[in-house]
C-alpha cells in the first residue's frame, strides 16, 4: 500500500493581506512581516551600508536599504514559488503563499502522491535560492554600477548564501528538516516514521540553537544572540505540533485498517493494536 505522506505540516502562521496572484497562486503578507521589512530596511540603512560603502549621502543610504530589503523578500518570495510550482506538478494542491515574520510558507493541501513527489518539491526552493545567489555574487563581481547598485548586490549574494544554508539546516520545519524526513520516507517507506525521526532531529538541533544563542548573548553578540534564541525555540514549538500532526495520523490509519478488518468478517481483538507514537 502506498504509504501518503501529508503536504507539509501545521505552520504557525494565519494570512494576512492578499496582495495579488503569480501563476495563478495567491500571495499574501502577515502583518509581522511588516514590521521585519522595517527592520531590516533601518538596518541596512543605517549600520550595515554606511560600513560597507562609506562616503555616501543619507538619502543613498536609505534607498539601497528599501530596494535590497524589496530584493531580499522578493527572492524569498521567488523560493516559495519554487516550491509551490513544484507541487503544482507533482499533483499537490496550494492554497497560496503567505509571506511573513521568518520569511515564507507555500500553504499547501492534501498528501504527497508519492516519497519522491516530497523530495523534488522540498529542494526546489533551495535550488532557487542557489540559483539567486549565484546571480547576485556574479554580478556583483562584474558589474560596474557604482557603489551603491555594487553594494546592493553584494549584500544580496551574501544573504542568499546565508538564506541557502540555513534552510538547509535538517530540523522541521526548514527545508532541510524536509528533506531530511523525504529521505527517511524513501529509505523505509514509512511516513510517520521518518517523522518521528526528523523531529528527533529537530529538537536536538532547536536545543543546541537556543543554547548558543544563550552563550552568544552573554558573549555581546546582540541581536544575533536573540534571534537565535527565537528561531530555536520557533523550531521547538513547530517540531512538536509536527509529532502532535503524525501521530493523529497513524492513530486514523490504524482504525481505518481495524475497520477493513471487521468488514472482512474477523475479530477485533485480532486487529494489531496501535502503538503510541513516541518522541522523548
Amino acid at each position: 500500500m502506498l504509504d501518503l505522506g501529508r503536504a507539509r505540516d501545521p505552520e504557525p502562521v494565519s494570512q494576512g493581506l492578499h496582495i495579488g496572484r503569480i501563476a495563478g497562486i495567491p500571495v499574501d503578507v502577515n502583518w509581522m512581516w511588516v514590521i521585519v521589512f522595517a527592520l531590516i530596511d533601518w538596518t541596512l540603512a543605517a549600520p550595515v551600508f554606511p560600513s560597507t560603502n562609506p562616503g555616501l549621502t543619507e538619502g543613498t543610504y536609505a534607498t539601497m536599504g528599501t530596494v535590497a530589503a524589496l530584493a531580499y523578500f522578493g527572492g524569498l518570495l521567488m523560493h516559495e514559488l519554487g516550491h509551490a510550482l513544484q507541487a503544482r506538478r507533482e499533483g499537490v494542491g496550494i492554497d497560496g503563499i503567505t509571506l511573513w515574520l521568518f520569511g515564507g510558507v507555500a500553504r499547501m493541501r492534501g498528501f504527497f502522491p508519492s516519497r519522491g513527489a516530497e523530495l523534488r518539491i522540498e529542494l526546489a526552493g533551495p535550488a532557487v535560492t542557489a540559483a539567486l545567489a549565484a546571480a547576485f555574487v556574479a554580478l556583483a563581481r562584474v558589474s560596474h554600477f557604482g557603489p551603491a547598485p555594487d553594494g546592493v548586490l553584494a549584500w544580496l549574494g551574501y544573504m542568499n548564501i546565508v538564506l541557502l544554508l540555513f534552510n538547509l539546516v535538517p530540523a522541521l520545519p526548514l527545508d532541510g528538516g524536509r528533506v531530511l524526513r523525504a529521505s527517511l520516507w524513501w529509505l523505509r517507506g514509512n511516513f510517520e516514521w521518518a517523522t518521528l525521526v526528523a523531529a528527533r532531529v529537530s529538537r536536538a538541533l532547536s536545543v543546541a540553537m537556543m543554547g548558543a544563542g544563550v552563550v552568544l548573548l552573554f558573549a555581546g553578540g546582540g541581536i544575533g544572540g536573540v534571534w537565535l534564541v527565537v528561531i530555536g525555540w520557533f523550531v521547538f514549538s513547530v517540531r512538536r505540533e509536527t509529532r502532535a500532526e503524525v501521530c493523529l495520523r497513524a492513530r486514523r490509519s490504524e482504525l481505518t485498517r481495524q475497520s477493513r478488518r471487521r468488514l472482512e468478517g474477523k475479530h477485533p481483538e485480532e486487529a494489531r493494536p496501535l502503538g503510541r507514537a513516541r518522541i522523548d
